[in-house]
């Protein structure tokens, strides 16, 4: 429910970030670490100092630790009893961004908006479509960039 990450933009309109997120024990007390990448297909100059990206498109990999998620089930499981790991997600990612370029501090600011899903809720949308709405399966968030 938390994240802290850094990133970079190895070509102009590419973004790869990393972070590292805590889920609180009421909700799973859970870590991840987290590696996205994001392409940008349009930047809209809203003023001088304001920035819109409206459709930034990606892919990310996440990995959680804690109790009962394993990267390997335990040989407690017959083989194949589960084809997915508990621990490691892969997906698509759509975001939104806006940015306000401080021209006295130096510093830009974004606030940014996602919407993602991942490989084991789309296989479970896609064999189960009379139990699960597309809705279910997606995962909105939110955030505040600070960059430098």
């Amino acid at each position: 429910m938390f994240s802290l990450g850094t990133g970079w933009y190895p070509a102009k309109k590419t973004e790869l970030k990393f972070s590292v997120g805590y889920t609180p024990p009421p909700y799973g007390n859970i870590w991840t670490t987290n590696v996205l990448i994001t392409y940008s297909f349009l930047k809209i100059s809203l003023n001088s100092n304001l920035k819109f990206e409206p459709f930034k498109t990606g892919i990310f990999l996440n990995t959680s630790y804690g109790k009962n998620i394993h990267l390997v089930w335990p040989s407690h499981y017959p083989d194949n009893y589960y084809w997915w790991s508990s621990s490691l997600r892969v997906g698509p990612l759509l975001e939104s961004e806006i940015t306000y370029e401080s021209p006295k501090l130096g510093n830009d600011y974004s606030f940014f908006f996602q919407c993602l899903t991942n490989d084991l809720y789309i296989a479970s949308y896609v064999v189960n479509t009379d139990f699960v709405s597309f809705g279910d399966i997606l995962i909105l968030g939110f955030g505040i960039k600070y960059i430098f």
